[in-house]
């Protein structure tokens, strides 16, 4: 009896110690594995760089348990859910892993190509990197001081001689230059004129392009196009919240308008981008709803 309850407890201590994404019941960093499709993602703030910052926003939201992290096709995706970090259900990237909301030292590292979880890379390949840099430059110091000190004496003074040589021969060089330098200087001058107008051409085409990635996202703005999109979704809520939420469940949903209208919350889903969003023909509705894209910060 005793040599069993030893046998369980060492097992125990080994699947502990080889787990170190579970920290006393939670996940830290795991990819997500659930299999409830129900559990979708609450809210996907935008403008999260880190783990720590999507973990900041978790914990502003009573609701949220976890919250799922990392780089997919170079845009950096931060999802919250009202469930467990091991109730998350699978997702699309393996790029993504997932956390709940009580882990500890949640990694401050913005995600990259190679690095696409965000998780703290280990620096001990780069210094040895930067050792073995650090003795090639003193081995070639060392090669370049013992090739210097074989020279003979006779080599020197061939150098000497040369050295001696080049010198006259630009000292008999400056006159003809100085005739010369007028004209190089005009040319130089023409040259100037023509980059600084190149250039002042690209950084205007540098400052409209700059304006264009701003402007991405429509957010709270009313909806004016003249294009007939109708809607793919009225469902009932009772907050803007609620209505991206349900933008968000919707793997159609692009856009979505909302607003208050006789006491009551109207929530339109579109498959359309915000800025493609007609105008309600509804006055009460025309005065109330505001259209944002899924990706907007409410």
């Amino acid at each position: 009896m005793h040599f069993s309850t030893a046998v369980i407890a060492a097992f125990a201590a080994t699947y502990v110690s080889a787990s170190p994404l579970m920290v006393r019941g939670n996940t830290c960093g795991a990819a997500p594995s659930g299999s409830n499709t129900n559990n979708q993602p609450i809210s996907q703030p935008s403008g999260i760089q880190t783990s720590a910052a999507c973990q900041s926003q978790c914990e502003a939201k009573s609701s949220c348990k976890s919250f799922c992290f990392g780089l997919v096709d170079n845009t950096i995706q931060c999802k919250l859910f009202s469930c467990a970090a091991s109730a998350v259900p699978t997702q699309s990237s393996a790029n993504l892993v997932v956390y709940d909301k009580a882990c500890s030292a949640v990694p401050s590292v913005v995600p990259t190509s190679s690095n696409p979880t965000g998780k703290k890379v280990d620096n001990s390949q780069t210094q040895s990197n930067s050792n073995s840099g650090s003795k090639a430059s003193e081995q070639k110091a060392q090669e370049s001081k013992m090739a210097d000190a074989s020279r003979t004496s006779g080599q020197k003074a061939a150098e000497f001689k040369q050295a001696r040589d080049s010198n006259n021969n630009n000292n008999n060089y400056g006159t003809q230059k100085q005739s010369t330098q007028k004209e190089t200087t005009q040319k130089e001058t023409t040259q100037k004129g023509s980059t600084q107008k190149q250039s002042s051409n690209t950084n205007t085409q540098n400052e409209s392009s700059s304006t264009s990635s701003t402007s991405a996202n429509t957010c709270g703005t009313k909806p004016s196009a003249s294009i007939n999109n109708q809607p793919i979704s009225t469902p009932s809520v009772t907050s803007e919240d609620a209505c991206k939420a349900k933008c968000q469940a919707n793997s159609s949903c692009k856009s979505f308008t909302c607003g208050e209208v006789d006491h009551k919350v109207v929530c339109k889903l579109y498959s359309v981008a915000a800025a493609q969003v007609p105008a309600p023909t509804n006055a009460a509705q025309k005065n109330a709803l505001k259209a944002y894209d899924v990706g907007c910060s409410i």
